[in-house]
């Protein structure tokens, strides 16, 4: 197995600095003493690296080719332009490549050797010089050559500085990479200081697609000379690329983490040792990792791995819920299209369990027991049943009728939340997932997801009447729990406090919410009163509503509301009438299943503000975009840790936490579900874990952080690089505090200093990014916040009209105004490209005096300047333009929002193409493309400035 049970590190003697060529000679030499890497130290380009290919080539298949030979091969793999092209070369099946022998004979020739993975060579290289696809070249740290092919490449930096430089200079570098390079072929990349390494794929779109590697415990190997050790161990790094990388139907590869590895490695080692147990419990297991950690895809490769066994005639994938199994066959298609069977109903199944070569099928376990009633042959065949969720409730009747046909089935379960002796029914035998599944194959619970920032902390808020001792929360346990549970004052002063903090907790609407309510009476009361606190004060957010007759851990095949006593029903079909008028949708009881889904994929899609809920998508459900559950319903043990985990999901810079607002007391309840579930009796040490900071110790923080800035003199480059650290820090401070209902923006800063901040900040970006893009090779520890932050700064547009229209009656001074409003622009990540565009427009307004129908005034203005500019680019000589091309090409990005460099559109709109040779011929080509980039920025989206909406 590739993750270990247990590593033990390698001690660390040398106690010296270490500089970052030092750091890499280490490197290169400890991969060498292995005997599994050649050091190649005569490749420095790429005209060598194809030659050493050639060589690579040769080896591998046993063959002399002639010059004639190898045109062939190299110009096959130079014409696969894009990276996925090149990545369906590393990751298809048996991908051989087919060429014509100087003798007239065809012969199949191998780039890599997927079955037997030891025949690939290793080879290192370092300080390798690569062609820019602009001008210029860049020089990489190091490679890992496969059979001459640079699979894997390495940033290093020095001991010190952030592994996020090197990240961001991958991106860098793979930005401005020729699209024929040798090194589209890179799949994997590492980046390390020394102390920490990650890896990440080729197509990880920001830094929280990194992972580290671990052993089986899930201890981190983090040290370069162990990362070495055991990641960069030949037979690990090649399992990793050739076995444990999926390239799914959206061109993204995906690498497993260490957990997904040991997961599916630790299922595959338990069906090969108990081949002759095969339909007891000792040949099966459950696999318990944590909510977003990724299930789907370890099921996936786990399945696919087993479906390849010689011994398994089948593998059955098994879920509980019509929903999940959509779930699942759209991302199992995606991961790899056509890899599995998807029976939607008894009749398909039925067909694919007789057909041998459906080899994996995905059904529900509803489906799966209705067609245990027939006869099939796979039943005496050994196969391999993968149950999803399989701490669920009904799985103990339908598990002993699954195990009774099958009569040799592997079993294996996978939950985020199993079901131990303290949470378990005492229904029967079968009451906690081990009795039912078997040991425990791999463990990776909440604590390990959020240390390694793969799921979120969360942000508990226990409100005024949660944290008060003689509340009517107190009375839940008790006889009157409904009625002091839907008390009117409380569900109007519920209501009132999530409407208040629903804009700050969600960024301003960047994120959604659920509300979990206790009962479907007291589901019905807030959907009733939030729809009236929305109406009366013109907020504009949209709500929505579902429940059914039964709870969500019954999971139905079908949601169904066949159980709802007529009164209910007829709620539900106001509450749908509501949700057609606010959707446009014509949805009814009738076919209230499609309902269910539009409101899954709405919410999905942040559509939804608050959906209001008894049980339902309060397990099972991912949404990155939920970042809040509202709290009303005593959760306990599973339930809470599943409910809880809806709000965890990784998404963008801004979502720093999961918000649960507690609108009971739920303290005893939560002590109890960690307790069991972060698998450690020290509670107190483990909430550190879970949960973030408190809102003081972070308003500390953010405090001391504005005395150190205004500190700052501004009298040298030290100053400007200490002042971004600083504010960069305050500007990460700030976002999480936006999740603390006690935090106000202005105790600390006025508006007007923060504005003349980020003008500054802005500045200097600016500046410094000219000065990456001057320098061949930059080496610097200046990180910037990312633009998803800065985005919380937005200037509110209803705010920028009424400035407008204020100043028109208020005498003041145009050039204090227009002062106001560049610094405010200036300030707003969105705006700052548009600032000229719309100064100008102000400029106009103010001299004709026209303050109404801003918007209208303003749509004619944009058209204008952007025909003017448009104008002046198309007829510009020094670009050397064919003027129709370049117009439908303009046009086109506008479309986009982007300029589009990839494939020969650009290159399509010159009269002139220039040379691929030097950097005098392009020099048309670069600045044409640095106008059209500056045009597409400014020109972009013009209804999001002024909106008739805001006046």
């Amino acid at each position: 197995m590739i993750v270990l049970d247990d590593y033990s590190k390698i001690p660390q003697s040398e106690q010296s600095s270490q500089s970052e060529s030092e750091l890499e000679n280490e490197l290169i030499n400890d991969l060498v003493n292995t005997g599994e890497y050649e050091y190649k130290a005569d490749i420095k380009d790429e005209n060598s690296l194809w030659q050493n290919a050639h060589k690579c080539i040769e080896e591998l298949n046993d063959i002399k080719l002639s010059q004639s030979e190898w045109v062939q091969i190299k110009e096959y793999l130079k014409g696969k332009k894009s990276r996925y092209e090149k990545s369906a070369i590393v990751f298809e099946s048996g991908h051989v490549l087919t060429i014509k022998l100087d003798n007239g004979k065809d012969k199949n020739i191998k780039i890599f050797d997927k079955n037997e993975l030891g025949r690939n060579k290793l080879q290192i290289i370092n300080q390798i010089w690569q062609r820019r696809n602009t001008s210029g070249e860049n020089r990489y740290d190091a490679s890992v050559l496969v059979n001459g092919f640079p699979l894997v490449h390495i940033e290093l930096k020095r001991r010190g500085v952030s592994m996020l430089n090197a990240f961001e200079q991958i991106k860098r570098y793979k930005a401005q990479m020729s699209e024929d390079s040798i090194y589209g072929f890179a799949q994997i990349f590492i980046i390390s200081n020394g102390t920490f390494s990650k890896y990440f794929s080729n197509t990880a779109k920001d830094y929280g697609f990194t992972s580290k590697w671990m052993d089986a415990k899930n201890n981190e190997i983090d040290d370069l000379k162990d990362f070495c050790a055991t990641f960069l161990a030949k037979k690990t790094l090649l399992e990793v690329i050739f076995r444990y990388c999926v390239l799914d139907s959206e061109k993204n590869l995906k690498v497993l983490r260490p957990y997904q590895i040991a997961a599916c490695e630790r299922i595959l080692g338990r069906i090969n040792s108990s081949s002759k147990q095969a339909g007891s419990r000792e040949a099966g297991g459950y696999i318990w990792h944590t909510t977003g950690s990724g299930k789907t895809l370890t099921s996936f490769k786990t399945a696919v791995l087993a479906s390849r066994l010689e011994n398994i005639k089948k593998v059955l994938f098994v879920v509980d819920r019509k929903d999940l199994y959509t779930q699942t066959q759209r991302e199992y298609e995606n991961f790899a299209k056509g890899s599995a069977n998807g029976a939607n109903n008894s009749k398909t199944l039925k067909k694919l369990l007789g057909d041998k070569d459906a080899k994996i099928v995905i059904t529900t376990i509803q489906r799966l027991v209705k067609a245990l009633n027939d006869e099939f042959s796979v039943y005496d065949d050994e196969v391999a049943i993968i149950i999803d969720e399989c701490h669920r409730s009904q799985f103990g009747d339908m598990h002993r009728r699954i195990k009774e046909r099958f009569k040799r089935a592997h079993i294996f379960g996978f939950t985020g939340t199993p079901i131990f002796d303290e949470n378990a029914s005492a229904n029967s035998y079968y009451n906690t997932t081990e009795n039912l599944f078997g040991d425990r194959l791999h463990t990776y619970n909440i604590i390990s997801a959020i240390r390694d920032e793969n799921v979120l902390k969360f942000n508990i808020i226990k409100t005024a009447s949660a944290k008060a001792k003689d509340s009517v929360d107190e009375q839940v346990e008790g006889i009157d729990e409904l009625s002091a549970l839907n008390d009117e004052r409380r569900i109007e002063n519920n209501c009132a406090f999530v409407l208040k903090e629903f804009e700050g907790l969600t960024h301003k609407r960047a994120f959604n919410s659920i509300f979990a309510t206790s009962s479907t009476a007291s589901a019905k009361l807030y959907y009733n009163e939030l729809k009236r606190q929305i109406a009366s004060a013109d907020l504009g957010y949209k709500i929505a509503i579902i429940f059914t007759g039964s709870n969500n851990e019954q999971s139905e095949e079908n949601v169904s509301i066949e159980g709802l006593e007529s009164e209910n029903k007829s709620f539900l079909a106001r509450a749908i009438d509501d949700f057609n008028k606010n959707f446009g949708f014509s949805y009814g009881l009738e076919n209230f299943n499609e309902y269910y889904k539009k409101i899954a994929e709405l919410l999905r899609d942040r559509k939804i503000d608050i959906l209001v809920v008894v049980d339902m998508f309060l397990t099972g459900f991912d949404a990155p975009c939920l970042n809040t559950l509202w709290v009303d319903k005593r959760l306990k043990m599973h339930g809470l840790i599943q409910a809880f985990s809806r709000t965890n999901r990784i998404s963008d810079e801004r979502k720093k936490m999961g918000n649960i607002v507690c609108l009971l007391n739920l303290e005893n309840e939560i002590e109890n579900a960690l307790r069991l579930y972060a698998n450690n009796d020290n509670v107190a040490t483990q909430k550190d874990s879970l949960f973030v900071k408190g809102f003081d110790e972070y308003f500390g923080i953010l405090k001391a952080k504005f005395d150190e800035l205004r500190g700052i003199s501004f009298e040298s480059e030290d100053d400007e690089r200490a002042f971004i650290k600083c504010f960069s820090d305050i500007l990460r401070l700030e976002n999480i505090l936006k999740n603390f209902i006690e935090f106000d923006e202005k105790a600390l800063r006025s508006d007007r200093e923060i504005e003349n901040l980020l003008s500054r900040y802005d500045e200097l970006k600016r500046r410094h990014a000219q000065q990456k893009r001057e320098k061949t090779d930059i080496s610097d520890d200046i990180e910037f916040v990312p633009v998803e932050i800065l985005s919380n700064y937005v200037v509110d547009r209803k705010y920028l009209l009424a400035l407008i229209k204020d100043f028109g009656g208020s005498g003041q001074k145009i050039a204090d105004f227009k002062e106001r409003l560049g610094s405010m622009l200036g300030a707003d990540i969105t705006l700052k490209s548009k600032q000229e565009l719309i100064m100008s427009f102000i400029d106009k307004i103010t001299a004709n005096g026209n303050y109404s129908d801003i918007s209208a005034q303003w749509m004619a203005h944009f058209e204008e300047e952007k025909n003017k500019q448009l104008k002046n680019m198309l007829t510009n000589a020094e670009f050397k333009l064919d003027e129709n091309k370049a117009r439908d090409y303009l046009e086109t990005c506008l479309h986009r929002g982007e300029l589009m460099l990839n494939g020969t559109d650009f290159d399509g709109v010159f009269v002139d193409r220039g040379s691929i040779f030097g950097t005098k011929s392009n020099a048309h080509k670069e600045k044409a493309k640095e106008a059209f980039s500056e045009f597409i920025e400014v020109f972009k989206e013009p209804s999001a400035i002024f909106d008739n909406s805001f006046v």
